[in-house]
């Protein structure tokens, strides 16, 4: 029997730096936007599903950043008061 897919919405923080998140291993990234004042990650879950720590790293513009190679460039979001933040997933933890 095939599992049941379902799309689940992710608020993330809005920080220069490395977050975790909990999410499904098997999930796959659709889209991040702002709405609002708030920034929100996509991503299409099989269910059930095991849960797995995944690494982004958020940037703003002008931030420096080591290690950028590690990371997959997910998207970029310009907020209503202007600011952007540049989101990357570690490549090791990447959902294809």
């Amino acid at each position: 029997m095939e599992g049941l897919s379902v799309i689940y919405k992710y608020e993330l923080p809005i920080i220069d730096g490395v977050i975790q998140l909990n999410l499904p291993e098997d999930s796959q990234f659709l889209d991040i936007q702002a709405i609002g004042h708030k920034i929100f990650m996509w991503q299409l879950i099989n269910i059930p599903a095991a849960l797995k720590t995944k690494e982004f790293i958020i940037i703003g513009t002008g931030q420096s950043v080591t290690n950028i190679n590690l990371f997959d460039h997910l998207k970029t979001v310009v907020m209503p008061n202007n600011l952007v933040a540049h989101i990357f997933q570690a490549k090791d933890t990447k959902s294809d």
